[in-house]
């Protein structure tokens, strides 16, 4: 089995004048889309919640905590620090939503490749990859913004790919990969 170099076979995917035996999942337009939209209308609303928390000095408050707690001037303190939480809800999610234009205006910079040697990640110049050879399981599990596919290697650390519906269904992906993984090892013997 020769070496993987991720950033090299990015170069050649880039191309387009890929081997037959490697696999290219574009990133979907539908999914760039899907995330701008749903990031800027989860930031819009942390801004609305904010103005209205603050414009109305009302604040949440749970049942088992007292009300005399947040009477006064103790009251405001909370709606104030309840409408901070919120506008940093909201720029947080619009940033997220601004990171997904990138991918919009330049879709064929970003895709996932797998390999013979090893599979990739490829956001614009960043590559994240890893050999074949140096994975030792292989998972998919939800993060925090959709599936991931965790490649676990001998160092025994753990490599997470955000891949969620970006490239394509989970599944086939995670089963497209273990497949390159079983053909390696199988290669190896």
């Amino acid at each position: 089995m020769a070496a993987f170099d991720p950033a090299g076979a990015a170069s050649q995917a880039r191309t387009g004048m890929i081997p037959p035996e490697w696999r290219l999942f574009p990133i979907l337009r539908k999914a760039i889309i899907t995330n701008i939209i749903t990031n800027s209308l989860v930031g819009i609303f942390g801004f609305a919640m904010a103005a209205y928390l603050f414009f109305t000095g009302s604040a949440y408050v749970p049942k088992f905590l007292p009300d005399n707690w947040f009477n006064g001037t103790s009251g405001a303190t909370i709606s104030l620090i309840e409408s901070l939480l919120f506008v940093a809800v909201g720029i947080g999610f619009l940033v997220l939503a601004v990171r997904w234009v990138g991918p919009l205006r330049d879709s064929q910079a970003y895709f996932f490749l797998i390999t013979p040697d090893g599979f990739a990640e490829v956001k614009g110049e960043k590559v994240m990859g890893v050999a074949l050879d140096n994975v030792t399981d292989l998972r998919l599990k939800s993060g925090y913004l959709g599936l991931e596919l965790v490649a676990l290697r001998r160092s025994g650390r753990a490599l997470a790919f955000a891949i969620d519906k970006n490239y394509g269904p989970p599944r086939e992906m995670y089963a497209a990969v273990r497949a390159a993984i079983t053909a390696a090892r199988t290669a190896q013997r």
